[in-house]
């Protein structure tokens, strides 16, 4: 059976009050009716006392003048016993007493506190006699509910003003926690709680805070793991692809090479120098593919070693400018400075050529859709501040806004595959470089900064 958390701070609060405040309320009680016994026991010895010092005339109408003002019973006896005045309601029946000190008589049904005193009414020692003065006690029933209808109101008072407060204060508690159940179901999906309780500085904002670090997470493992199940497929479907493709090209290249054996003119001829550059570009696809699978078997990285990039970034343009001139994109080339990195030679070539192919393809998906646009590429290779620099700047549109913030991820791409910037943000991070893009002036800039030797 369900139990709210609710529930269960009000129970405890509810006994926690009716266990302390009745403790409280019972103490005031005994303390009145004790209280109430000591005052009427003074109040007999103060009569009894004021009887004994100052002598005056004991006739039954002063008695009873005595009576109405004390609210006790008195009998006036000689010494021999014999009863010379008394009040109407005392009691005659009990036996004669001396004593000073108040004790406890009963007469029927009434119970009175007893005291004697000797009073002297003339001169000679026949003149004696001896007051009893008679104190009803009141019943402890009585004493009760005299002493304690104040304690027992207050009490019934508190008690339901305490129940409400404790309903606050649970609802304080319970209600936080009640959202942060509702919202759970965002957590599965990597989404972050409501923000309403981002500026509580107790345990609840803390909670808040540990959950919605829990809800990112789980996110990125989500994504994580996506990215995973994709690359797997990808790999088990590439390979086999990547390796068919890779045997035609050398087939094909090899055909081409026969072809142009001993006939320098055809060597020499543009056509064939193009077709040999494009075959080369099939070839380092091919070798994304199988960087990737090698990636997704967590084989080790490729090893380092210290390179001069310029030959490198010289060879990769060269290769693209037939793509740049096909697709009427205007490639220029800006400073080429001599750098020495610490990077595998076909790692570097990768960056080379995702960057620049992705530049020439978001100019010219510009220009087609943009008459008036011009399609330009600029891209330079400096060291800055020594550390080597690769630029390249397009004239395209730019990422996607969606998709701004995670264009390096795996298959997030406004076209293409998604993978090249992917692969790109991998060497960048196997090999100690950095990897960044801004827009600026309408151009969209990528920079890949190396780790040098």
């Amino acid at each position: 059976m369900r139990w709210p958390l609710r529930n269960q701070i009000l129970l405890r609060i509810f006994l926690l009050l009716l266990v302390t405040i009745g403790a409280i309320t019972w103490l005031l009680i005994q303390n009145g009716v004790a209280s109430s016994r000591e005052a009427e026991e003074k109040k007999l010895k103060q009569i009894t006392t004021m009887l004994g010092k100052f002598p005056f005339p004991k006739s039954t109408a002063v008695l009873e003048a005595m009576k109405d003002l004390s609210g006790a019973e008195f009998v006036v006896r000689s010494q021999s016993g014999e009863i010379l005045s008394y009040t109407s309601e005392a009691p005659q029946s009990v036996p004669q007493s001396d004593s000073e000190t108040p004790v406890r008589i009963t007469e029927g049904e009434r119970i009175w506190y007893h005291t004697s005193a000797l009073e002297r009414l003339g001169s000679s020692e026949t003149g004696r006699s001896v007051v009893s003065v008679f104190l009803p006690v009141e019943s402890g029933s009585q004493i009760f509910w005299r002493v304690g209808k104040t304690p027992l109101l207050v009490a019934a008072l508190a008690l339901p003003l305490a129940m409400i407060l404790g309903w606050l204060f649970s609802n304080q508690i319970t209600r936080p926690l009640i959202s942060l159940c509702q919202q759970t179901d965002k957590l599965a999906s990597g989404e972050t709680i409501s923000d309403s309780f981002s500026n509580r500085d107790d345990e609840i904002g803390d909670l808040y805070g540990t959950m919605n670090e829990m809800a990112q997470r789980i996110g990125d493992n989500e994504t994580q793991l996506r990215r995973s199940e994709r690359l797997s497929t990808l790999v088990e479907v590439g390979n086999g692809i990547a390796h068919n493709i890779g045997n035609s090209a050398t087939g094909c290249q090899m055909a081409l090479e026969l072809m142009a054996s001993g006939k320098k003119d055809v060597e020499e001829a543009e056509e064939y120098q193009v077709a040999m550059r494009q075959l080369d570009l099939m070839k380092s696809y091919i070798k994304r593919f199988l960087s990737l699978s090698k990636q997704t078997s967590q084989a080790t990285s490729a090893p380092q070693y210290p390179i001069q990039l310029k030959p490198l970034f010289e060879q990769t343009v060269e290769l693209l400018e037939p793509m740049a001139k096909h697709l009427e994109v205007e490639l220029e080339i800006g400073e080429v400075a001599q750098c020495r990195v610490l990077i595998d030679e076909e790692d570097a070539r990768q960056v080379f050529l995702n960057l620049i192919i992705n530049a020439i393809r978001a100019a010219k998906q510009r220009s087609v859709k943009s008459d008036d646009a011009k399609a330009a590429v600029k891209t330079s290779l400096v060291a800055d501040n020594g550390r080597p620099t690769f630029t390249v700047q397009d004239s395209g549109f730019g990422p996607p806004e969606e998709i701004a913030d995670r264009i390096f991820d795996p298959f997030v791409s406004s076209g293409g595959t998604g993978l090249g910037l992917a692969m790109v943000k991998g060497i960048a991070d196997d090999s100690g470089g950095s990897v960044s893009w801004n827009r600026h002036d309408d151009l969209t800039t990528f920079l890949f900064v190396f780790k040098p030797a």
